[in-house]
């Protein structure tokens, strides 16, 4: 079955890189070794049976006894074939699975800590596992197992959690400044408003004197008209 990873990640979002663990870690060379040599014990025993020298052993015991290793060598080729971890500029995701495909992520701004282990043969083919723990989880979310050049991954990864994190405290900061700005300039847009107000009513008041001592033109009765509308449109808009 094809990797369905794409429904996984958003149209913005750029995956990185993709990989496989490394047959040099000890989940899957363990396997390996033992299934080389059972087939290699077994092929002696073929050979001492040609030979004479294990007689006593029937064919169809030995030619059986090729399942195990072959199994032992399947599933350790499989298993290493459809494990696949995703890395995208803001998350990791690790698929398992042949048939029934399991998905697993972590975003970068829910990692607390990024842990190295290797184990001293593993250190020789520079193989190692990843772990990477959430913030207030007590569970690891997701275990990187078999990476070659784990050190590279350990510090990538570490690196692209501190980013997100500083990318997400930045823009909350910036949410919180524009919050305040708007806040200040409501503010700052009711005082005019207010002094606006204050400013046609002195104006309305003036040329009702000049109405009520019939001194009132007619540019300023027009006048006296426009500022009985803003006056409304004004009382509108502060309450």
């Amino acid at each position: 079955m094809l990797s369905q990873v794409q429904d996984f990640i958003e149209d913005d979002e750029k995956l990185i890189e993709t990989t496989h663990p490394s047959l040099f870690d000890t989940n899957y060379s363990k396997g390996f070794i033992s299934g080389i040599g059972l087939i290699l014990l077994l092929i002696t025993l073929l050979v001492g049976k040609a030979l004479g020298f294990a007689e006593s052993i029937p064919y169809q015991i030995i030619l059986a006894a090729f399942v195990v290793p072959g199994y032992l060598l399947s599933s350790v080729v499989t298993r290493r074939m459809f494990v696949i971890y995703h890395f995208t500029d803001r998350k990791i995701v690790e698929e398992d699975g042949i048939l029934n495909k399991e998905y697993k992520s972590v975003n970068y701004d829910d990692i607390d800590n990024v842990k190295l282990e290797e184990e001293i043969e593993e250190r020789i083919f520079d193989v190692g596992d990843v772990y990477v723990d959430t913030a207030g989880r007590d569970k690891t979310e997701v275990v990187l197992e078999g990476l070659r050049d784990p050190e590279r991954y350990q510090s990538e990864i570490a690196e692209r959690a501190n980013n997100s994190k500083q990318s997400e405290s930045q823009n909350s900061q910036t949410q919180d400044l524009e919050t305040q700005l708007d806040s200040e300039q409501e503010e700052i847009d009711q005082n005019v408003l207010e002094n606006e107000r204050e400013r046609v009513n002195q104006r309305i008041s003036e040329l009702n004197q000049k109405m009520n001592n019939q001194r009132l033109s007619q540019s300023e009765a027009n006048q006296w008209y426009k500022l009985k509308g803003q006056k409304e449109l004004l009382n509108r808009l502060i309450e």
